[in-house]
């Protein structure tokens, strides 16, 4: 028995384990959310004209492959849109990120709070 599955939100893609050994360069990490946060906001931005008064948070789960690319996502969250979370979703498995170290996958979580702008 390998336990049980993690939870998988409706707003999700690749299949797979997402049991994973490996890690990502925390310092690498960083600067590539970094580099991309205007890119997560933007999907925020789109909507927040449709619906003036959406906020809240958007979980990003990413199951990153040994060569960093991004082979699977999860996104969960309060704000609950799915536009809002097909485009973070669509932008988070366009990320490159560092080659794996210590094993064969790395799954990390990213939170991104929206709010609109007063």
């Amino acid at each position: 028995d390998t336990g049980p599955a993690p939870r998988r939100p409706s707003s999700n893609s690749g299949g797979g384990t997402w049991d994973c050994t490996g890690e990502i360069d925390r310092a690498a990490l960083s600067r590539v959310l970094a580099d991309n946060r205007s890119q997560f906001q933007s999907c925020y931005e789109r909507r927040l004209k449709a619906s003036p008064f959406l906020q809240g948070s958007v979980n990003v789960q990413m199951r990153i492959a040994a060569n960093g690319s991004v082979d699977a996502v999860q996104v969960g969250g309060s704000l609950h849109d799915r536009e809002v979370f097909a485009c973070v979703r669509a932008v988070a498995s366009r990320l490159q990120f560092a080659h794996v170290t210590g094993g064969n996958c790395a799954v990390i979580a990213q939170p991104f709070s929206f709010t609109p702008q007063q």
